[in-house]
């Protein structure tokens, strides 16, 4: 019977193998500034297998000869490969319930819980001079011993997190606490947090998508800008009706566009900030004698003006009148007290010049008298490129105040 060894001893003169009982360690002990083991092989076999009782065994331990390693698998592809159940990279089972392929990074506290505690990964670079760059992914403990969050962390001259995404299932970039399914903050005071979508392909647009479970939510998606403590400054939603956009300021609906196109004012005016710019009704079919020359609506105006008389009037101060422009048409109608007519009346003052410089009356001018006196009122006009209009009377008044009223309408 060959003897049984109790220990393999190489730092005597020549190595020894001491004999033990059956069930007995193997222990090496090495006292060497060389290596305790070396395993030269010169063939084409592996330079260490590990198997248990079976042989061969189909998930041994195994070293190549070409330095890849093996756990739980003969033949490694890559520099650590390793197979199995638990504590694994790679499982061949063939069931397909669970994550039965899970590599386990661990970490032990002595004492209390402690929340934000926990392990990771780290990626590290170092450099010659002794620095080094990296990131890393760290499970750290959440708010009671069966929660954990995710962290993110990036290399800035120290590490910092960078998102987070919690036990609850809220994702948080710049945010530690996420209160929302995407928490974004921003910590600048000279920039802007900004999302951005960006499509880098040709001949695609890049878009954003509120999809909600039915046409009840859909109704109801919204961007909304708002302080940190919840102060609301505008929002963009869906309104009550399925296919409505809604726009808001400081909490309250301003307008909306409906789902059949038309744009609702709710609280407020259609402002102009441009001159000249206005409401287009390009879609409209031009005359079928003529020539359309514009048909942009760009102004509408009412207002007062100060009727003035010539010499020929003797009148009294506080002439009124007031004028309504849309577009170029102006209507203007006015009032004052005359005790003296010498002839026709000049009234002057007008808003706005009269454009037409090539048809003398260019407009249209009624006026009466009151009281009821002879004098006759004729037809009148407002005179070309000016802001004057003649009102032209026969004969002559001298006496009490009368009134004298007046309207026209010109273009500008």
């Amino acid at each position: 019977m060959p003897p049984v060894y109790e220990a393999l001893l190489l730092n005597t003169v020549v190595p020894q193998i001491q004999a033990a009982q059956a069930g007995d360690s193997y222990v090496m002990v090495v006292n060497a500034t060389t290596p305790a083991l070396r395993i030269t092989q010169t063939g084409t076999g592996d330079a260490i297998l590990v198997e248990d009782a079976a042989n061969p065994d189909a998930t041994p331990f195994v070293v190549t000869a070409g330095g890849d390693v093996g756990i739980g698998t003969s033949s490694p592809g890559v520099k650590l490969d390793v197979v199995g159940q638990g504590r694994v990279l790679y499982n061949t089972g063939a069931t397909n319930t669970g994550d039965q392929s899970v590599v386990t990074v661990g970490a032990t506290t002595s004492g209390a819980y402690a929340s934000s505690y926990g392990a990771g990964l780290q990626f590290q670079i170092t450099n010659s001079g002794g620095g080094f760059a990296g990131s890393r992914i760290v499970s750290r403990l959440g708010a009671d011993n069966n929660t954990a969050n995710l962290v993110f962390q990036a290399r800035n001259y120290g590490f910092s997190d960078s998102m987070t995404l919690d036990a609850s299932g809220n994702l948080g970039v710049g945010e530690t606490s996420p209160t929302s399914r995407l928490h974004v903050a921003f910590t600048s005071n000279s920039a802007d947090a900004i999302i951005r979508v960006q499509q880098k392909g040709s001949n695609t647009a890049a878009g954003l998508t509120l999809s909600a479970n039915d046409n009840n939510g859909a109704g109801y998606n919204f961007i909304r800008s708002e302080t940190t403590g919840g102060t609301a400054h505008w929002a963009i939603t869906g309104g009550v009706a399925t296919s409505t956009m809604a726009f808001s300021t400081g909490g309250t609906e301003r307008a909306r566009i409906t789902s059949g196109g038309d744009l609702q004012i709710a609280n407020g005016n259609l402002v102009m900030s441009t001159s000249g710019k206005g409401i287009d009704f390009a879609a409209t079919a031009g005359p079928t004698n003529g020539t359309m020359t514009s048909e942009l609506l760009a102004d509408y105006e009412e207002g007062t003006w100060t009727p003035t008389a010539d010499s020929g009037v003797t009148y009294s101060a506080g002439a009124v009148g007031k004028y309504t422009k849309t577009g170029r048409a102006v209507y203007c109608y006015g009032a004052m007290d005359v005790t003296a007519i010498s002839g026709n009346i000049v009234i002057g003052g007008l808003p706005f010049t009269n454009s037409n410089t090539t048809i003398g009356r260019a407009a249209t001018v009624t006026a009466s008298l009151q009281n009821g006196t002879s004098n006759a009122v004729e037809n009148s006009f407002v005179d070309g490129n000016a802001t004057t209009f003649n009102i032209k009377v026969s004969g002559t008044y001298s006496g009490s105040a009368i009134t004298i009223y007046f309207a026209c309408w010109y273009f500008v």
